[in-house]
């Protein structure tokens, strides 16, 4: 159903609704961290929850938008964890309620870069017509629950509900490539379930780049990418990233990222928790210092 007949709206790279959407996360996220700033660590606990446990219910509730129902039973994989955004959706609730530090590192450290990541390339929501009213609902819901990915991190780490410690950072990618083998074998259930009896049948045919298992790069960068990144590829470890099969280049499935992911962990990982460890980096610094200088001194002595 058209609401404005004689209106096309969409999100476009670079329009206004591009940057109205990215301005909204940024502001909405600010504005739940005043929130829970001004009424205190229980509200903060209790506005989490109601966020994750709501992103969780939307994850499957989406269903009923006819958007999907078009789509039924095949829809049914969209509410599945079927990338690295619907497996954190689905797993925020549990990991925010559990006492795992890691895990709720991941959260917060996978939740905010997947999260701002969605929203520069909001692939879910570009060019759809917003005069329709299942695009319109279906681009709402895209934007919607992804917002929780990056105000809920924030909101727990600066209301004290979780304290990072960039001592485990290394522990990321490892937890990342654990990610994406659980991505894997839902993909793989996935394509078992509603490609039966057209299931892959040789190797070639299950990794395939452009496959309907390979949504979070499981099996490679997209072939669209290989413009950009294909000078690359021949430079990668042999084994652990990539392999060869009758000349044809393969990635190592989920292993292949662990590299990629350490380097965006170097990267991005001091700065996302600089405002809560600045202290605690400053202290290790001088540490740091402090031990040089004795070295220094006990050289001179001999």
């Amino acid at each position: 159903m058209r609401l404005f007949p004689f209106l096309y709206l969409s999100v476009e790279k670079g329009n206004f609704l591009y940057f109205f959407f990215i301005a909204f996360l940024f502001a909405g996220t600010f504005l739940c961290r005043s929130l829970c700033r001004h009424f205190g660590k229980k509200f903060a606990h209790e506005f989490v929850l109601v966020l994750l446990w709501m992103n969780f219910a939307f994850h499957f509730l989406k269903q009923l938008n006819p958007f999907y129902l078009a789509d039924f039973p095949f829809s049914i994989g969209r509410s599945s964890l079927e990338n690295f955004c619907a497996l954190l959706i689905c797993a925020a609730p549990f990991i925010y309620l559990s006492k795992n530090r890691y895990l709720k590192d991941y959260l917060y450290y996978v939740g905010i870069l997947s999260g701002i990541v969605v929203y520069l390339i909001p692939t879910g929501a570009l060019g759809r017509d917003l005069s329709s009213m299942d695009n319109l609902l279906e681009t709402i819901r895209f934007y919607g629950c992804h917002f929780p990915l990056v105000a809920v991190p924030v909101v727990m780490v600066d209301a004290g509900l979780h304290e990072l410690d960039y001592h485990r950072l290394p522990a990321l990618p490892f937890l990342f490539v654990a990610a994406n083998a659980i991505v894997l074998l839902n993909g793989v259930l996935m394509s078992f379930v509603f490609r039966f009896p057209g299931w892959p049948h040789t190797l070639e045919e299950f990794i395939d780049r452009a496959g309907f298992v390979n949504q979070s790069a499981t099996f490679g960068p997209p072939p669209s990418l290989d413009p950009i990144l294909g000078w690359l590829y021949p430079y990668l470890i042999p084994g652990l990233m990539t392999f060869v099969v009758d000349g044809t280049r393969y990635f190592t499935p989920c292993v292949y990222l662990f590299f990629p992911v350490a380097l965006v962990t170097l990267v991005f990982g001091p700065v996302l928790c600089f405002p809560f460890e600045k202290r605690h980096m400053k202290l290790d610094i001088e540490g740091l210092r402090q031990k040089a200088m004795l070295r220094r001194r006990n050289r001179a002595r001999r």
